[in-house]
């Protein structure tokens, strides 16, 4: 069971390193690029709604 858990906890850990170096290269080439940027601006709005509608439908079923 440790060991699936420590597979699970990489699985995860490479998603988000992975997400957020994508972040930071999209964020380098939208400097010089308008169209990037306002999908980079949108990409990030839509990102932190849904994080926040997700603990919300969790904090519902769970608390």
């Amino acid at each position: 069971m440790n060991e699936k858990k420590r597979e699970t906890w990489k699985l995860w850990d490479a998603m988000f390193t992975s997400g957020i170096l994508s972040l930071l290269k999209d964020g380098e080439e939208a400097q010089t690029d308008d169209k990037k940027f306002r999908q980079l601006v949108w990409q990030l709005l839509f990102g932190i709604i849904f994080t926040f509608l997700l603990f919300i439908i969790l904090a519902i079923f769970f608390y």
